[in-house]
């Protein structure tokens, strides 16, 4: 993920303190990455707890895109994993560069969730 993936809201402010240019370097970098690991465990949060009810799959086109889609065919599963064939549904606008981004993407587009 570069700080490039984090919309405005999720960018932490810069801290500058008496120290050194170098030490507030430092100090922003450790925020961000916290803040970085912090979205992230929301996000795959969000995919634990409403993938199994909602039936999410994250979806990767082999050209480096990512989609994150509720809709969908499957044989029913029950019991143990088991082979099966998926086909799933998505609209172009779906694809994204990143999988925070489609997930990031269906969280905000879904009316169910807001």
């Amino acid at each position: 993920m570069t700080k490039t993936d984090l919309t405005q809201a999720d960018k932490p402010q810069e801290i500058h303190t008496d120290k050194s240019d170098e030490d507030d370097s430092l100090i922003n970098d450790m925020i961000w990455r916290a803040q970085e690991m912090m979205n992230d465990k929301l996000l795959l949060d969000f995919m634990e707890k409403t993938g199994g009810i909602n039936g999410l799959s994250i979806l990767n086109d082999d050209n480096g895109h990512w989609a994150v889609s509720d809709e969908g065919i499957q044989p029913v599963v029950t019991g143990k994993p088991q082979d099966l064939q998926q086909t799933f549904y998505t609209e172009k606008k779906m694809w994204k560069k990143s999988i925070r981004e489609a997930i990031r993407y269906y969280i905000e587009n879904n009316k169910e969730i807001k």
